[in-house]
């Protein structure tokens, strides 16, 4: 069977191109979505700058993948190693990310490059924090010490005092001098001077600990594990209570920087709390999965998690969408080169930029963008009327495909 499809187009002598978001009432969504651009992986570590704009995420097979929309779109970033925990800086520029019988690797341009910190060693990292303006770090791993840095990971401290244990997890107050740091088949442990002398809390009990959350000042703490309920501390640790949630395999807990709000998952579950875990409520939306790690914005309201996906929740403000602006371009007057406005960051510098058949506007990353630029793309885009941006080639860049009138049956990239 053939099909005959016709194309009509109207001619414009001068063509004005606005981009615009409608008011956020109509175009903001909320709720739990499951982010499937990114794959099926062995999701493992995320986290998320404080108001939840920028986000870092681990695949055990050897990828990180960042975001600058709040989990709409991400680009892959680093390779090779197998990933598994990440921190992040507040303002999202300075990460971090641990290894599973690997090295440490730290970032200082939101993940657009990263640093293999091989004076640690390779070891079989569990966990790392990090400080609010990420210079001073701490990470965990099984059968071994805590390890601290005081300059973005430039250099580490073993620290001796922490004793040679199975560590699980770790969390940090934002000038990072409280710490909570938990032991898989043991104890919970709190330290006031940045990690250098730790005191074992026994309150809580010995258990399989897999995850611990710290309020901005280090007072409100959380610590998960499993087959029993969440815990937490109003006093840095000194004392603790066990809370209404139910006995699980709690793997990850994240919580808010005034320690309000709190989310925890795991097996098969994820619950939330409003009230410093004095009450929970099932995360319903999000299903049952095998939940490996959560984390939030500051203020609590923006919610992220991997399982075999990512998922996010939360309302995403237009205004905030980086592929989204109330910019006005007056631009070419050429009928070709209008069939088509794409938006990705094809430079990697982590600001979001706008293409078309011939010409590109690299974006300042506050809604505006520089000059014109025009580009020869080749003659098969000369002629495009409709184009996409994806990374095709799976090499962490950017790509521009497209289908032009001469040959409507032909992609190009």
């Amino acid at each position: 069977m053939k099909i005959d499809i016709k194309i009509t187009s109207v001619f414009f002598l001068v063509v004005m191109c606005f981009l615009f978001v409608l008011p956020s009432a109509a175009s903001a969504t909320s709720g739990w979505t499951n982010r499937v651009a990114t794959g099926s992986r062995d999701w493992q570590g995320i986290a998320s700058s404080d108001d939840g704009t920028k986000l870092v995420a681990s695949d055990r097979n050897g990828y990180i993948f960042t975001s600058i929309d709040s989990g709409v779109t991400w680009t892959q970033r680093a390779s090779g190693d197998y990933f598994y925990k990440v921190a992040s800086s507040s303002d999202g520029t300075k990460l971090v990310a641990v290894s599973n019988f690997g090295y440490i690797h730290t970032s200082a341009d939101s993940g657009l490059t990263w640093t293999t910190r091989t004076e640690p060693g390779p070891r079989n990292w569990s966990g790392v924090a990090s400080s609010s303006d990420g210079t001073k770090l701490v990470a965990t791993a099984w059968n071994s010490y805590i390890f601290t840095s005081t300059n973005n990971g430039v250099t580490w401290t073993e620290e001796t005092f922490s004793g040679i244990r199975a560590w699980s997890a770790v969390a940090s107050s934002s000038d990072g001098t409280k710490l909570v740091a938990a032991v898989e088949n043991g104890y919970v442990y709190t330290s006031t001077d940045s990690g250098v002398n730790w005191t074992e809390r026994q309150s809580p009990g010995s258990h399989y600990w897999y995850g611990a959350a710290s309020s901005s000042d280090g007072t409100k703490l959380a610590v998960v594990g499993n087959g029993f309920p969440i815990y937490t501390s109003t006093d840095s640790g000194v004392t603790w209570a066990q809370t209404s949630s139910i006995s699980a395999v709690w793997l990850s807990i994240t919580s808010s920087s005034d320690g309000t709000k709190l989310t925890a998952n795991g097996n098969g579950i994820m619950y939330s709390s409003t009230d410093n875990g004095v009450s929970w409520t099932r995360e319903a939306q999000a299903g049952s999965r095998y939940w490996k790690s959560v984390a939030s914005s500051s203020d609590g309201t923006k919610i992220f998690a991997v399982a075999n996906y990512i998922w996010t929740y939360g309302e995403v403000s237009p205004s905030t969408a980086p592929n989204l602006f109330f910019s006005h371009i007056d631009c070419c007057s050429d009928y070709y080169t209008n069939q088509g406005t794409i938006s990705a960051d094809f430079n990697n510098d982590g600001k979001r930029d706008i293409a078309r058949a011939g010409s590109t506007m690299l974006g300042n990353g506050d809604g505006t963008f520089q000059q014109l630029v025009s580009q020869n793309f080749g003659a098969a885009f000369f002629k495009a009327f409709s184009h996409t941006a994806g990374d095709f080639n799976n090499d962490g860049k950017a790509d521009i495909a497209a289908v032009n009138s001469d040959n409507p049956g032909m992609v190009y990239i």
